[in-house]
């Protein structure tokens, strides 16, 4: 074996070691294992180079030692930092997991105090504040803190979406914008069937007052919205079908 692959193997043993072993937890993470590869690789790079200084400089200890000491530090500090990131990943997650279940259940206003804080840093919390405040769920009812919500979490969140293109179209809580706000409306009710986006397309299509009126679509989405669940879509259906 030559002094390079010998470099190498040094390399992997000390990633090996500072890498450390993964628990279940963190394997069920998307991307973890991906992660964990590259990191590893990166290890055992910078740990080849450091037996390569000591091959290299066998007669200057000292020097030999700086160079080991650097790079072993940087090692170290790249390790605390990634842990410290995928700990407050895993805490963000937690929180957000209980935030939706509490939306899920009812329980608004400890569903909102938990999302809100989270808002700026993830677009499900930003969501369901901006659901609680446009729809006074465990809030007073505040169109201009929802639509901000919103707005927030439009480009990453289909109901955020709907629910700012909504908004922008009636101007609720911000100025008019008809041509924007059926932009994300239309996303989300078109492109992505979503069922409380596709109720609120179809009013304006029966209505016709900021879009060009067109029953049968209209009809279409409350269909789309019926089977999605919404049970004003479904009482809407059957009003127009008797009359």
């Amino acid at each position: 074996m030559d002094k390079k692959e010998g470099n190498f193997w040094l390399g992997l043993a000390l990633g090996s070691m500072l890498g450390g072993k993964k628990n279940n937890e963190n394997k069920q993470q998307k991307g973890g294992c991906l992660f964990e590869i590259i990191f590893l690789i990166v290890i055992c790079v910078f740990g080849g180079l450091i037996f390569g200084v000591i091959d290299s400089f066998k007669r200057h200890d000292f020097l030999t030692g700086i160079v080991c000491t650097l790079i072993l530090f940087l090692i170290i500090f790249c390790k605390i930092k990634i842990s410290k990131k995928k700990k407050s990943k895993r805490v963000l997650n937690e929180k957000l997991n209980s935030a939706l279940e509490l939306f899920q259940n009812g329980q608004y206003t400890p569903a909102l105090e938990t999302a809100e804080p989270l808002a700026e840093k993830d677009a499900l919390a930003a969501d369901i504040a901006g659901l609680c405040y446009r729809n006074g769920l465990g809030c007073d009812k505040n169109s201009e803190k929802a639509f901000r919500y919103f707005e927030m979490a439009k480009d990453a969140n289909t109901e955020a979406a709907g629910n700012y293109g909504a908004m922008l179209v009636q101007g609720e809580g911000c100025e008019q914008n008809t041509e924007t706000g059926l932009l994300y409306l239309k996303k989300a009710a078109v492109n992505e069937r979503y069922a409380p986006a596709c109720y609120e397309y179809a009013l304006l299509l029966l209505d016709g007052t900021h879009i060009e009126k067109n029953e049968s679509e209209g009809r279409k989405y409350l269909r789309l919205a019926s089977e999605g669940g919404i049970a004003d879509a479904t009482e809407l259906l059957s009003s127009l079908a008797n009359n």
